[in-house]
């Protein structure tokens, strides 16, 4: 059972959302208020709703800016160098005690069967093209 206050609350607010028409519920809009005529009176008349930004957030993001402005300027700068060029292998540069140090490690690949087969591959190819020319 409702009490007496509470039924005139409930009825007060009744009458309040029924003469404040079906689009506009709640607080009346006030028209006698100048509207602004530029867009920065508007903002002058906001901008004390914006949210601030804490200095170290601008910080922070002048650190991000200048951190990716140096590694663009480092990269482009950086690909500007000529890349040195391998020196080609020869035969004549390399002697006996070279070979006799890699001794050890091509018996242990000649050991693999598919490496033999590679190795005759390749052996057979070198002198079926000497003899060609």
């Amino acid at each position: 059972m409702e009490s007496e206050t509470a039924r005139r609350i409930h009825s007060d607010d009744r009458d309040a959302s029924s003469s404040a028409g079906p689009r506009f519920q709640g607080r009346p809009i006030d028209i006698s208020s100048p509207t602004p005529d530029t867009s920065s009176e508007t903002f002058n008349d906001v901008a004390h709703e914006l949210p601030t930004v804490p200095s170290y957030l601008k910080t922070a993001a002048i650190a991000v800016v200048a951190a990716g402005t140096g590694l663009a300027v480092g990269f482009w700068l950086g690909g500007r160098r000529p890349r040195p060029q391998p020196m080609p292998f020869s035969l004549a540069n390399a002697d006996f005690s070279d070979f006799a140090k890699l001794a050890p490690e091509a018996a242990h690949l000649l050991k693999n069967p598919v490496v033999r087969a590679f190795a005759a591959r390749a052996i057979a190819r070198q002198v079926s093209r000497y003899l060609a020319a």
